[in-house]
């Protein structure tokens, strides 16, 4: 890409990744969602399975896309947060805040 050129492409691993399911249906799960719908609402979490709380569906972003255009996406939608995929793979995490940092900074590429 070119020297002022900036990218998507975060390397913020996930925590904890397995092999998907071909039927699976993709979420996030912020802590938002836990105080919003566990918390404030006084449910056990043990009672409460993910799929009800998790923030669906998932926004992908792809690793060489441009920054810009990231954080245009993520705002249009009105998302703070979005997967990362590199070459058809889960690559990571990027937050709104993440983007705009790495665009006011001019230096960060994938």
């Amino acid at each position: 890409a070119g020297g002022d050129r900036h990218h998507a492409g975060a390397r913020h691993q996930l925590g904890h990744r397995r092999p998907p399911r071909e039927r699976d249906e993709y979420g996030i799960v912020v802590i938002h969602d836990i105080a919003e719908h566990i918390v404030a609402k006084s449910r056990s979490p043990t009672r409460v399975n993910v799929y009800e709380i998790m923030s669906k569906p998932v926004v992908s972003l792809h690793a060489d896309m441009d920054i810009r255009y990231a954080i245009r996406l993520l705002y249009r939608l009105e998302l703070s947060r979005a997967v990362v995929l590199e070459h058809g793979k889960l690559a990571g995490l990027v937050t709104m805040r993440d983007l705009v940092l790495r665009f006011a900074d001019g230096s960060a590429r994938a």
